[in-house]
């Protein structure tokens, strides 16, 4: 992404991330360990960027460091994109289709107990949190004794 700093030079900044949601928003982010925001200069980059851009390349510009982006974050994120690439979507169906009748929250352990327990059915579950169908419930990372429940796309649906 090219702008000017505030020397008047022409520079040039590569983002980490674009993130584009379901509506069609997009999001530029600028990774940075917490110790190095300051010394880096990226707020100001990220803001002359920000005020420089067509709008055709991001709607919004942030910068995020591990205050955002926790190991627990990271590790949930990793396994919902291993689940995407092991997807099967029979028994993704299985586990939905428990799901689909919960009411309030369940561990993972059970709702796997009810519907497909074994590694197929515990990385349906990471695909379901994924896809938005299921939520994680609590702070931590995913595992069989995380809590669930239904996500929006499911409960609006009831």
């Amino acid at each position: 992404m090219s702008y000017v700093d505030s020397d008047g030079a022409n520079r040039r900044h590569t983002f980490d991330f674009v993130v584009k949601l379901h509506n069609g928003t997009r999001t530029a982010i600028a990774v940075k360990p917490v110790a190095k925001v300051e010394s880096s200069g990226i707020a100001e980059t990220v803001d002359r960027i920000r005020d420089q851009c067509p709008r055709a390349f991001a709607d919004r510009f942030e910068v995020r460091t591990g205050d955002h982006i926790t190991r627990n974050r990271a590790a949930n994120a990793r396994l919902i994109l291993k689940s995407r690439r092991m997807r099967n979507d029979s028994a993704i169906a299985e586990v939905r289709r428990i799901a689909s009748t919960l009411v309030g929250s369940v561990r993972v352990c059970d709702l796997l107990a009810a519907s497909r327990n074994d590694g197929l059915g515990f990385m349906a579950v990471a695909s379901l949190i994924g896809d938005g169908v299921l939520e994680h419930v609590g702070p931590g990372r995913i595992s069989h004794n995380s809590a669930v429940r239904l996500g929006r796309k499911l409960a609006r649906t009831h």
